[in-house]
């Protein structure tokens, strides 16, 4: 007879290996979905840095995707998912920054110092030795924080989600890569009414060296349902959320530069 305390062991034995998607909507969702999981994120490295650099023209435009499902928010551990409408981005940044030094910017607890379009910022927890993080003798840290920004035709938003952050060491002595989770399971909450609804949010970042600085590689995903009559042209969310990106990564390098890390 099999011991209660053996069975579990064997079942993980058996369990077969991970496998990544070759499809590239897919691995971002792969990336989301097991970004806690030893080894997961590391399968997709080398093909997405190599695939970037091919596509950053459409990335600066934006992707429209879609593959993430109710289910894969419910496997990374999301509680309370009713999601029907989850509509994504894909997009690019470049940094004159490295990745620690953007870390550093991250999670530096006022945003409105940095961005423009960010009205407040507050850290609200945090799990994790910070500065032991950003000297990359940890590695991992998160937090929870609440953030109200200027939006196009909404006025502004507030969101609180968790910022989940953790260190990957690039083979052949790459240099360090950036992992970002960031989970929003409360909606969103906009100035003006009535014209869009969002419950979560959800988002997988690699942040990884170049020759320039770093690379960021983000998708972001919303629970949104549009009200009303409200038509947008083709694309126009898409394009302007794949702006967002490369506009914060810009006002990071011009801010960093008169505020160093410590």
């Amino acid at each position: 007879m099999i011991g209660p305390l053996i069975l579990p062991v064997l079942l993980a034995a058996c369990k077969p290996p991970l496998q990544a998607p070759e499809n590239t909507e897919d691995m971002m969702v792969f990336g989301f979905v097991h970004y806690d999981e030893p080894g997961a994120v590391e399968l997709l490295v080398d093909r997405l840095t190599a695939w970037a650099p091919d596509h950053l023209e459409d990335l600066s435009a934006g992707y429209e995707i879609t593959a993430l499902t109710e289910e894969d928010v419910l496997a990374a551990g999301v509680p309370n998912v009713n999601a029907d409408n989850i509509l994504g981005v894909m997009g690019h940044a470049e940094y004159s920054s490295d990745p620690p030094t953007v870390a550093y910017g991250i999670s530096y607890p006022h945003h409105e110092e940095i961005n423009e379009s960010t009205v407040e910022y507050h850290v609200l927890d945090d799990d994790g030795d910070l500065a032991c993080f950003l000297a990359m003798d940890c590695d991992a840290y998160s937090y929870h924080a609440t953030e109200v920004e200027k939006v196009p035709l909404l006025g502004q938003s507030t969101r609180t989600y968790r910022q989940e952050m953790r260190w990957l060491d690039l083979p052949d002595g790459g240099g360090p890569m950036l992992i970002l989770r960031q989970i929003g399971d409360t909606p969103i909450e906009f100035k003006v009414k009535g014209i869009l609804e969002v419950d979560q949010q959800y988002g997988f970042t690699m942040i990884y060296p170049t020759d320039e600085g770093a690379r960021r590689l983000e998708a972001f995903w919303i629970d949104a349902r549009v009200l009303g009559n409200l038509t947008l042209p083709p694309g126009f969310a898409v394009h302007q959320a794949a702006a967002a990106m490369s506009s914060t990564a810009d006002a990071f390098d011009v801010w960093v530069t008169d505020h160093p890390p410590p």
